[in-house]
Order: structure tokens, then sequence, then C-alpha cells
């Protein structure tokens, strides 16, 4: 399957001018000098390193779904419960986010929580009220998504839910002069990552030298799978931890 990637043109002007290639990730390593050619390095450990994780780990496992499925941790609060439908989401604010970020999870500091869909006026939903509370001020209504309900916060001490959404990157990025590959993961598990329910990994190689001729905020890479491909995202939670409302997928 064809794979998309774009890299500048340093001979028109460095940023003005992107060229899009088609190429076979799986038959082909690029190496991207400074002029913009393409140059085929079929030697780098870390490409023939790529090639097997394509063939051996990229993509999409389901192993097993779950039917009637009430609540699952590490999905938000606005998604998991409006968008997913489900009946509670239990979701843990990282000490990381900043202070001024926290209303936006419905909380005031971090911690462990659950949050339910509640009728108006709820008490635990005076975080939500707090965030919204300039569109009252103002006499407005509440955004309809909310179908005259609130979200309602509340501080847990452990995970009550026994299925795992989880999702993350790492890189292996070296100092030679050879590429390097990197993916993306989600996963879905029970609480205690015991059981594996489906997971998916979408892996990239890179030409090393792409980082030394370009902004270092950008780079190329060739993924195993095209964008266009199923296989390109992880599967929608709701496939996997199915709940027992139909959700509302736009």
């Amino acid at each position: 399957m064809l794979s998309r990637v774009q890299f500048r043109d340093l001979r028109r002007g460095g940023y003005a001018y992107v060229k899009t290639f088609k190429l076979l990730p799986v038959l082909l390593a690029l190496m991207v000098s400074a002029c913009g050619t393409v140059v085929v390095d079929k030697s780098d450990p870390n490409y023939i390193k790529f090639e097997e994780l394509c063939r051996t780990k990229a993509g999409t496992r389901i192993y097993e779904t779950v039917d009637n499925v009430k609540g699952v941790f590490g999905v938000g609060p606005d998604t998991g419960l409006l968008k997913y439908r489900y009946e509670f989401v239990e979701y843990e604010t990282d000490r990381t986010v900043p202070k001024r970020n926290l209303k936006y999870s419905y909380v005031t500091a971090p911690g462990l929580n659950r949050y339910t869909l509640e009728d108006a006026d709820h008490p635990n939903c005076q975080n939500f009220y707090k965030l919204y509370a300039h569109v009252l001020k103002a006499g407005r209504e509440l955004p309809k998504k909310f179908g005259g309900k609130c979200i309602a916060t509340w501080p847990i001490e452990k995970v009550s839910t026994k299925y795992k959404f989880s999702r993350g990157r790492s890189k292996n990025w070296n100092d030679d002069d050879l590429g390097t590959f990197s993916e993306r993961w989600a996963k879905f598990t029970s609480n205690d990552d015991q059981k594996i329910y489906a997971t998916h990994f979408g892996i990239w190689y890179t030409p090393l030298n792409s980082r030394k001729g370009f902004n270092s905020r950008q780079y190329i890479g060739v993924p195993c799978h095209d964008r266009n491909s199923p296989e390109y995202f992880p599967p929608p939670i709701t496939s996997i931890f199915k709940p027992k409302i139909k959700p509302q997928l736009r």
C-alpha cells in the first residue's frame, strides 16, 4: 500500500515549497539530503527493524470485545459521556497539567475522579458551572450538547471500572547517521493490565538527516500503513468497549 510522505525542498526557499511523494515504505528506506534528493539505504539496521515491526506489530489486533459496558477508565468526561454515552467515566488529571487548565477537566486540583451526567444544578456539578459561569452570566444557554444536564465530578481513591483505555508514543532517536523509528500505541485492557482486549501500533521510519536539514519541529516519517488505511488509526473505543446506549459518533 502506498504511503504519502511530505518534505520540504530547500532549493526553492525552504519553507515555501512542499513536495509530496508516494513511496512503498515496506520496500524502500529514505534518506533525504539537504538538496532534497532521495537516497535508498536498505542497510540501515533501524529500517530493517522497522520492516520487521510492520510485519509483526503494526496495525490493530482485536482479541475480544465487551458488550453493555457502563464505564471506562482513561477517557475524558465530555467525550466519554456525551459522544460515547457511557454511564460514567473515570479519569486521572495529571499533575503536569497547568493549574489554569484544570477547569477544563472539571477539577480544581490534579487527581482521580469519576464523572457522570446529572440533572441540572446537581451539587457535584459545581466545577462544571464554574467553567460556564461566563455563559450563564451573559444570559446565554449552555451548549446544546449537554441536553440540559451537567457533568458531575466525584473524587475517588481508586478506579472501579474493569475496563481501561490508554495511549502513548515512544521514540528511538540515535546519534549516528542512521535513520530511526518511532511508534504511537493505543491499548484496550483490563484495569490491572492483566487482560488485553485490543492493541493498536502505528510505526514510522524517520531518516536521521531529515532532522538535520529541516526545522527541528518537523520531520518526515514513512508509516507502515497509508493514512487512508483503516490500520492507520486505532479502532473506536466503543467498538471494543461497547456501551449500553448506542454512541453518538459525529
